[in-house]
C-alpha cells in the first residue's frame, strides 16, 4: 500500500480516524501511522495547501476528508462522495471584465481527480444563503473550504490526491448549527473510507 497523507481541517474531523489508526502523535497537528501521516490543517484553503505542501513529499498519496455544503440539496445529511472535480468559488463582481473573468479562470482552473464522483466548490468563506447558493449549483454538486487548496498542492507535488467529502448541512442560513451537529458523523464517515 503506498503511503498517504490523510489531511482533515479540524481534530473533530479526524477523531474516529485517529482512534482506528492509533498513530503516534508527532506534534500538535502531526500524527504518524503505519502507513503514512494525518494533519490537521485548519480551515481554509491556504491552510491546507499550506499542510499539503509541508507534508506530501514524504508520501504517494495525498486524500482530504471533511464536511461539505450541499449546494442542489439531492443529497442527504451524512451522504459521502468521492470528488470528481474541484474549482474554486466563481463568483465575482458583476462589473468585472472579461479579462478579470479570463485572469481568474486560468489562475484557479479544475482540476480534474479521475474519479467518479461529485463536483466541488471550494469557497474562501463559509456559504449560508440561500442566492449565492444557487448561483454556485451551476458550477458544483458540494462546497468545502479546503478541497482546492488539498488538490492544488498535492498535484504540484507530484502526488495522487483523492477527496472525499461528507454532506454537513445545505448551505442556507440554518448552516453552522447543522455543521456542528453533523461532525461526529463526518468524523464515522471518513474513518469508513480509511477502513
Amino acid at each position: 500500500m503506498s503511503a498517504r497523507l490523510l489531511i482533515f481541517a479540524t481534530h473533530i474531523e479526524a477523531q474516529h480516524t485517529l482512534e482506528l489508526l492509533k498513530p503516534e502523535q508527532i506534534s500538535e497537528n502531526l500524527y504518524s501511522f503505519n502507513a503514512g501521516l494525518i494533519a490537521i490543517c485548519g480551515y481554509g484553503l491556504l491552510t491546507a495547501a499550506q499542510a499539503t505542501t509541508e507534508h506530501a513529499p514524504r508520501v504517494e498519496e495525498v486524500w482530504n476528508f471533511g464536511a461539505a455544503g450541499s449546494l442542489l440539496g439531492s443529497h442527504g445529511l451524512g451522504d459521502t462522495m468521492e470528488i470528481a472535480a474541484v474549482n474554486i468559488n466563481p463568483i465575482l463582481p458583476k462589473e468585472a471584465s472579461p479579462h478579470t473573468k479570463n485572469v481568474f479562470a486560468n489562475t484557479y482552473p479544475e482540476i480534474n481527480l479521475g474519479a467518479e464522483g461529485a463536483r466541488l466548490i471550494t469557497s474562501l468563506y463559509p456559504i449560508h444563503d440561500a442566492s449565492l447558493r444557487a448561483t454556485l449549483a451551476h458550477d458544483g454538486d458540494l462546497i468545502d473550504m479546503e478541497g482546492y487548496g488539498v488538490a492544488h498542492a498535492a498535484l504540484q507535488c507530484g502526488k495522487l490526491c483523492r477527496l472525499w467529502k461528507v454532506v454537513s448541512d445545505f448551505t442556507n442560513p440554518d448552516g453552522p448549527k447543522s455543521i456542528a451537529n453533523m461532525l461526529e458523523e463526518v468524523s464515522i464517515n471518513s474513518a469508513r473510507v480509511v477502513d
